[in-house]
């Protein structure tokens, strides 16, 4: 799968058809575009994420995260919103926001916020 180091992300990143850009600007790298896994793992802080698919996302804290599928892991808190279509969401901190799945479970420390699953449970 592909790797992609980096720190604080301050503004925007989104892995579209997995292509990655960070603030609108395209990121390259070895084995970046040859890839066909997406494992995400940002270790510091994000503002907003999106992704149009992956088999999971690990992130210390997010203000704003959305997938179509993969797994969301939050070690931290959620400032905002959180969705994915397929896929648990695992946040270690709060939920200030709203965390939507449509098929997968949703577990917060601490629920602030609203939380909904079609097909799945909710712990908190």
């Amino acid at each position: 799968g592909k790797v992609i180091h980096t720190g604080n992300v301050t503004g925007n990143m989104s892995i579209v058809n997995g292509e990655v850009y960070i603030d609108g600007a395209h990121i390259t790298g070895d084995g970046i575009e040859d890839s066909k896994t997406v494992n995400i793992e940002i270790v510091g802080n994000v503002g907003d994420l999106s992704v149009s698919g992956c088999n999971y996302i690990n992130l210390h804290s997010v203000q704003k995260v959305s997938t179509s599928s993969g797994d969301v892991n939050v070690g931290g808190d959620v400032l905002g919103d959180t969705q994915t279509i397929s896929g648990d969401v695992v946040i270690g901190g709060s939920v200030t926001g709203k965390v939507k799945t449509s098929s997968g479970n949703v577990t917060a420390s601490k629920i602030e916020g609203s939380v909904r699953t079609t097909s799945g449970s909710i712990r908190g």
